[in-house]
């Protein structure tokens, strides 16, 4: 019988078990030693961090940036599906928790969306309003169940909804009635207050129908037919489509009656002839403004008429001009703005802007601004002939000139005629246009302006000499001026020898754009 353990097998067999343990401990060493390395730089960065500004800052401040954050990318990305480069919920674990606790940080969900992002972002918002843009965009028809189940599963928590649908081919299957009444229904938007939406589609489908009880604001691009119905708790409206009409404006506005505000904007619009297809009054009695641009005059003429509104609703109208509509474009000056006390023409967006001020109770004045939309230029050819439309304003008191160059002297003189109880003239233009406004203010035998008191030319250099021959002339004529406004240094020879000749010398230290926007 053989002894197995012998001295050198036992001696080989410890060597096997030593190596072996020693092995073993120096790779548990080494992980144990990887791992309290790992431990320690989370904790050294945690107490670098907390050293740092960013490490200090409170979780009620931390959260305030990355709201901030949030907002601003979704604003610059509402309708497409990138996701930021480096996320602000990274920067440390402290930014994370609080990000983590933070509901409204969640609150912004794209819809298509993958199934496991929807999950998260619809968890972590807990049960906070949402704000869901839904595109249909670039998913196209394949996703249309997912899409409506998403939505659906959020519909009482939206407070704000943002559709765009349409395609490259403007043709769009299914249209955004046939998805809303296939996957919503009657379902109630029982939070939704704000509305947007941007329709391509230029089918004959009928508008979509929402149930929202509560919706105050409703921004729409699209064709008039596929606006959204029974939106009667409606407050602000802000519509852009093409070619508008005056009675397809109408037709919108009724179904809105409690209206406060409202911005319609007609873009390329096209002329059909001065016939306007007859309406029925509509009755906005709470609407504050009304901005409409651009119509043809004829069709503008038409919306006021048709319109029950406030005594102290603002019109905004911009009239679109043409040859084709100057008559309606006079007759729309005759009948609304024979009562104006003041007129200011200056430059605009387009064109030359005329602003009209109407008369009321108490220091209160409504203005009517009116904007032609056409070749913008210096040429007093592309002002609407002054003396025209002056004497649609008999009644005017204050006119405003805020161009750089005025009509000829002769169409000074007939506008001045058509407006005898003037008390003030302001006038902010070229030097030498100025002296032509000074000699239709000379005229005789019969004196322009004959209550003229108060002239205002701050922002035009003038020549000293030929102010103190106007003020002069006005005085030998018994009908002086009372008051002088200018700009300091503007008189080329100084003010010594205007002092004598007007009771009150006003010099204001401003410039031509500061007096603009007076």
């Amino acid at each position: 019988m053989v002894d197995l353990f012998t001295p050198a097998s036992l001696s080989g067999e410890l060597s096997k078990l030593c190596a072996a343990f020693e092995l073993n401990a120096t790779n548990i060493i080494a992980t144990r030693d990887s791992e309290i390395q790992t431990r320690l730089a989370q904790v050294l960065n945690e107490r670098h961090n907390s050293c740092t500004a960013i490490g200090r800052l409170s979780d009620e401040l931390i959260v305030e940036i990355l709201r901030y954050v949030v907002n601003d990318w979704t604003a610059r990305n509402i309708h497409n599906h990138q996701r930021p480069e480096v996320s602000p919920f990274l920067v440390c674990r402290k930014w994370r928790t609080a990000a983590m606790k933070e509901r409204l940080l969640w609150n912004k969900i794209r819809i298509p969306a993958s199934l496991t992002r929807f999950a998260t972002l619809r968890d972590r918002s807990k049960n906070a309003p949402l704000e869901i843009c839904l595109s249909y965009n670039d998913f196209g028809s394949e996703g249309l169940d997912m899409m409506g189940d998403h939505l659906r599963q959020l519909v009482p928590r939206i407070s704000h909804l943002d559709i765009s649908w349409h395609e490259e081919s403007w043709e769009c299957d299914p249209t955004m009635a046939n998805f809303f009444a296939t996957y919503i229904g009657q379902q109630e938007f029982s939070g939704l207050k704000s509305l947007r939406v941007d329709d391509l589609n230029c089918g004959a489908e009928p508008p979509f129908v929402l149930n929202t009880p509560v919706l105050q604001q409703l921004m729409f691009y699209g064709r008039p037919l596929g606006m959204p119905n029974y939106m009667t708790s409606l407050v602000n409206l802000e519509w852009e489509w093409f070619n508008l009409t005056a009675a397809e404006i109408l037709d919108v506005l009724s179904g809105f009656p409690r209206l406060r505000t409202c911005v319609i904007s007609s873009e390329m619009p096209e002329f059909h002839g001065d016939e306007v297809d007859p309406h029925f009054p509509v009755q906005l009695k709470y609407l504050e403004s009304l901005t409409v641009e651009t119509l043809f005059a004829h069709e503008m003429s038409h919306l006021p008429e048709h319109l029950e509104t406030p005594s102290h609703t603002v019109f905004d109208l911009v009239i679109e001009k043409t040859l084709e509509s100057n008559d309606a474009l006079e007759r729309f000056f005759h009948d609304r703005l024979a009562l104006s006390d003041g007129l200011t023409i200056s430059p605009g967006d387009k064109a030359f802007l005329y602003a009209f001020t109407l008369p009321s109770q108490g220091s209160l004045r409504s203005p009517v601004k009116i904007e032609f939309d056409g070749p913008r230029g210096s040429d007093a050819r592309q002002l609407y002939s002054l003396p025209k439309l002056a004497s649609y304003l008999p009644n005017l008191s204050l006119i405003d000139l805020r161009i750089s160059h005025l009509p000829s002297t002769l169409d000074l003189m007939q506008a001045l005629r058509s407006s005898p109880y003037l008390i003030e003239v302001r006038a902010t233009t070229g030097t030498y246009d100025f002296e032509r406004l000074l000699t239709a203010l000379e005229n005789t035998p019969d004196i322009l302006c004959p209550f003229l008191q108060i002239l205002d030319c701050r922002g035009t250099k003038f020549s000293s000499i030929r102010m103190s021959q106007f003020l002069t002339f006005r005085q030998k004529k018994e009908v002086p001026i009372q008051e002088l406004k200018i700009t300091k240094g503007f008189a080329n020879m100084g003010t010594a020898d205007l002092i004598p000749r007007v009771p009150k010398l006003h010099e204001y230290v401003c410039n031509r754009e500061d007096v603009q926007s007076v």
